[in-house]
């Protein structure tokens, strides 16, 4: 079916009108005339009928009417999405973890349009833990994600772009609140606040004890960096956590641990498959040159 003839026949549909539709068309009323034949002919229905000196839809051209001129307003659309993507255009699906939303992220993706201003960029923006920002990325959700590093996958490429220290953090009145430093056996004794198993912080600091074939008490968990430090802050025992600005608000003491080997490290994970869409692959590019050291504070 000629898409061309389709949108002809919305034309003379709306004007009602040979010689009318013709000129708007900047074609002649002979070739107007035969495209809406043809039409016609391809479908076997007929669309119009006389009415005076002009043309009327009969009750099936109608029903034609309405649905093809949704149709094409579809398709001129998708050409109108597709054409702006290949110029660099278009929407970036961006997950990420939420100690990075504060700050970093919008610095960055402000950053990013106002270094491509000719172009028209914008962004979904989402946060969660870093399993499901990995899932999300691969179940195709998400076009890229900053996130920690939860496994090896041969599908996701990962690039380094900064660290935090991981530090011990006590109430305010723990025994251990006046120590620079501690050992992670001298943590064992108390109750700890951890990091559920499914977040990328649980396998970043899990492994430390198990270099010492010890463990600490759990008593309580949860999947957000912010939340541990709130539990801590209010009593409910002693974590590791990255050092993070929020830390600086809360009513506890940050201590650093003598042999911990591991520091938090943020990653930009996109898939390794070819990025078909330009404006993806130029942002990529982009967050890997800078390596995010301008935008994302490290402790």
């Amino acid at each position: 079916m000629n898409l061309f003839h389709l949108k002809y026949f919305i034309k003379l549909a709306e004007l009602e009108h040979y010689t009318k539709a013709a000129k708007e068309l900047n074609i002649t009323q002979p070739s107007l005339s035969h495209a809406i034949a043809s039409l016609e002919e391809e479908i076997n229905v007929k669309l119009f009928e006389k009415k005076g000196r002009n043309i009327i839809l009969t009750k099936t051209g109608n029903i034609f009417f309405n649905i093809i001129k949704a149709a094409v307003t579809n398709i001129d659309d998708a050409v109108d999405y597709v054409q702006k993507i290949n110029a660099g255009d278009g929407l970036i699906n961006i997950g990420f973890l939420r100690t990075l939303g504060v700050s970093s992220i919008p610095t960055l993706c402000r950053k990013f349009k106002e270094d491509n201003k000719d172009k028209e960029i914008n962004f979904n923006f989402y946060n969660g833990f870093s399993e499901r920002l990995i899932a999300g990325l691969k179940s195709g959700e998400y076009d890229v994600v900053f996130t920690s590093k939860i496994n090896s996958d041969e599908s996701i490429e990962y690039v380094p772009l900064g660290k935090q220290e991981l530090l011990l953090i006590t109430p305010k009145n723990h025994e251990l609140s006046d120590r620079n430093t501690v050992s992670l056996e001298e943590i064992l004794k108390y109750d700890f606040v951890g990091f559920q198993k499914n977040t990328g912080l649980n396998n970043i600091i899990m492994p430390n004890f198990a270099k010492i074939k010890k463990y600490p008490h759990i008593k309580y968990t949860a999947e957000e960096d912010q939340v541990v430090a709130g539990l801590v802050a209010q009593g409910f025992g002693i974590s590791i956590v990255p050092d993070m600005p929020i830390l600086e608000s809360l009513d506890l003491n940050k201590i650093h641990i003598e042999d911990i080997e591991q520091n938090r490290i943020f990653y930009l994970a996109y898939l390794k498959d070819p990025v078909n869409i330009p404006v993806v692959y130029e942002f990529i590019k982009y967050v890997s040159n800078y390596k995010l050291s301008k935008y994302i504070k490290t402790y």
